[in-house]
């Protein structure tokens, strides 16, 4: 089995290559595949993304979700 490394400098493009990253993003944001700046953010990193989501008002709650889940691949 290959492990996920989840890191800070990593792009969503490459975090997406995992069938498994992609079950938990959709999993905890249905549909977010889908949104409209989704082709953009392929290109930010995963700290990046994290800091849009908070101005989003995504909960710190459910994005320390996400990354846990993440971190556990």
């Amino acid at each position: 089995m290959i492990f996920l490394q989840l890191r800070d400098d990593m792009t969503m493009r490459e975090l997406l290559r995992d069938a498994r990253a992609v079950q938990v993003l959709e999993r905890y944001a249905p549909g977010i595949l889908h949104h409209p700046l989704a082709a953009l953010a392929r290109g930010w990193t995963v700290r990046q993304t994290l800091t849009f989501a908070r101005r989003q008002g995504v909960s710190s709650e459910r994005l320390e979700a996400i990354v846990s889940a993440l971190r556990a691949l």
